[in-house]
């Protein structure tokens, strides 16, 4: 295992939802560990180390709950998403040598809108985001705009 793997498991092992189901875990083992048999213990003060691991484990496992339910809510998506978005909210113009000549959007699948007219297609929910974002920065950018997609299969008209 070179660095570059090393690196991909440790971000996955952090990113949810692995962080908090590792948190659960870790806080269940701490929580179901079990005592030594009596006479068998070599630690005196034994059952007071066992009531700390299982409030740990307790802890643990609150925080791993509490984890997995914020990730998956959808304000805290929206908050997270945000952040990301941030950047990429306004359109930057870059160094002539790197600037973008033209924006293009990929299809992303059509459908047929009406069982009884088929000739009425409409595009998919994510292709028209697409569409729709393409054509806003468009606006502000004023650079041409190419459109790329198929016929898919059953459909007559290509979604371009």
């Amino acid at each position: 295992m070179d660095a570059f793997d090393l690196k991909v498991l440790v971000r996955t092992l952090l990113m949810p939802p692995a962080l908090p189901w590792l948190l659960l875990l870790v806080g269940l083992v701490l929580v179901a560990w079990r005592a030594p048999a009596p006479g068998r213990s070599s630690v005196p003060h034994a059952p007071q180390g066992i009531t700390r691991r299982r409030t740990q484990g307790l802890t643990l496992l609150s925080l791993g709950l509490l984890l997995s339910y914020l990730c998956s809510i959808g304000p805290v998506a929206d908050l997270l998403a945000a952040r990301l978005e941030q950047g990429l909210s306004r359109w930057e113009p870059v160094a002539a040598e790197h600037s973008p000549q033209a924006i293009v959007i990929l299809g992303g699948g059509s459908v047929r809108d009406g069982a009884n007219v088929p000739d009425r297609e409409r595009l998919k929910h994510g292709t028209l985001q697409r569409v729709v974002e393409g054509a806003r920065v468009a606006r502000v950018s004023g650079l041409p705009v190419l459109v790329s997609g198929g016929v898919p299969q059953g459909l007559r008209q290509p979604e371009a």
